[in-house]
């Protein structure tokens, strides 16, 4: 299994906010942001590829602190902000357009939710696996599902459902993200100007692909300073 986070955003908001570090190395009580996120998952045979800015490899030598962390990570750099994290991701094609499992994981969050379980009880027919957790605030991508849990549509901040992602997806096949964020690149589907990863399963429900959802216990974002302050408020882990 691969599991892709990009973080090859320039994160402006916690810039204005006075943070000089890059996001993911941001302290939370004690420990980065990305090791939240990584501690989150469970994938123990899971092969951690992150992607980072050139920016941030010459300034704060984010590559060289990663590997400290996870000394057999792959860093792939980009040389600029891309067009959004679809295309970040794309950026490690070449690792991930195969039959391996992949996840690809925002990192900017923290969730708590039998995720492995869930991918490992995937029935034969089911190729991807979205986990969701109950809101309605358009800051979230969503997944709407039928009563068997079986996706029918996917949205970038627009609340078509209750079942806000926890940024983290599942494919069975690492190909059929590579094809299906291909296929939206081309059509030009994009929010706010950028391509997110989330709408590519549109088109892989488009291709009659089966999605399911699961909902996880608790899911603390941490992808601006207010949630970080929340999290660091009301975080009794």
């Amino acid at each position: 299994m691969n599991i892709v986070i990009p973080m090859a955003g320039r994160a402006s908001r916690f810039k204005e906010a006075g943070y000089e570090i890059p996001k993911p190395f941001i302290e939370i009580n004690g420990k980065p942001m990305v090791k939240w996120a990584t501690d989150a998952i469970s994938f123990l045979d899971a092969k951690l590829i992150f992607i980072v800015l050139k920016e941030h490899v010459d300034s704060f030598q984010i590559d060289r602190k990663l590997k400290e962390l996870y000394p057999d990570s792959t860093v792939i750099v980009s040389t600029g902000v891309t067009e959004g994290a679809a295309c970040t991701v794309l950026l490690a094609k070449e690792l991930i357009d195969n039959d391996e499992e992949l996840i690809v994981y925002n990192g900017d969050q923290y969730f708590e939710g039998a995720v492995r379980e869930a991918v490992e009880s995937l029935p034969e027919d089911v190729v991807a696996l979205i986990p969701v957790f109950k809101a309605t605030h358009p800051r979230w991508s969503f997944a709407k599902a039928d009563a068997d849990g079986y996706v029918t549509e996917v949205a970038e901040k627009v609340p078509i459902s209750s079942n806000a992602t926890v940024g983290l997806y599942y494919f069975k096949k690492g190909k059929d993200f590579v094809w299906a964020a291909n296929e939206m690149i081309r059509k030009d589907i994009r929010r706010n100007n950028e391509f997110y990863v989330c709408p590519v399963f549109n088109e892989l429900v488009s291709r009659g692909d089966k999605i399911r959802i699961f909902r996880v216990s608790a899911m603390w974002g941490l992808g601006t300073p207010e949630d970080v302050e929340y999290f660091v408020k009301y975080y009794k882990g």
